[in-house]
């Protein structure tokens, strides 16, 4: 449709020219393998990936992951737009190759980089560390929203 190719600037012709979507999540799953897997509001592509595993009668990818979105809400919790170009701005990258897979899993590798070092002082020794940095960061600020409401 005109909106997505307004958005990623990938045409109807290139999207039919592409593989099936079978052999690309094949692909993807052998690639994946046991990694832990990083993204950018990975939820959303999770539910994609997911409904088409089901229509394919495959299993549910469920990796353990790193989302850069909750990263970024617990490093910059006054910030209004940690999407993923307003994360650009703020570590001022230039957005090449963007709405592309390609481009945008380097350039969410460059925002995991830049995020990594705005917490170089904490010790994280491995993904746990992190992930729970990230949630406890995340859960005081839905609490202090809660206070906030007057509860």
């Amino acid at each position: 449709p005109q909106v997505v190719t307004e958005l990623t600037g990938i045409t109807q012709e290139q999207a039919d020219a592409g593989e099936q979507a079978s052999v690309v999540i094949r692909d993807f799953l052998d690639f994946a393998g046991t990694c832990i897997f990083v993204g950018h509001s990975v939820e959303f592509d999770f539910c994609f990936l997911n409904c088409k595993l089901k229509q394919l009668g495959c299993r549910t990818f469920n990796h353990p992951y790193l989302d850069t979105y909750w990263l970024a809400r617990a490093v910059y919790p006054c910030y209004a737009d940690l999407s993923l170009d307003g994360l650009l701005k703020i570590f001022q990258l230039e957005p090449v190759g963007r709405h592309t897979a390609l481009g945008d899993a380097l350039l969410t590798a460059q925002v995991l980089q830049r995020l990594l070092a705005k917490l170089n002082s904490q010790r994280f020794y491995d993904y746990i560390d992190l992930r729970n940095f990230v949630q406890s960061q995340n859960m005081q600020q839905v609490l202090t929203g809660v206070r906030t409401l007057g509860f």
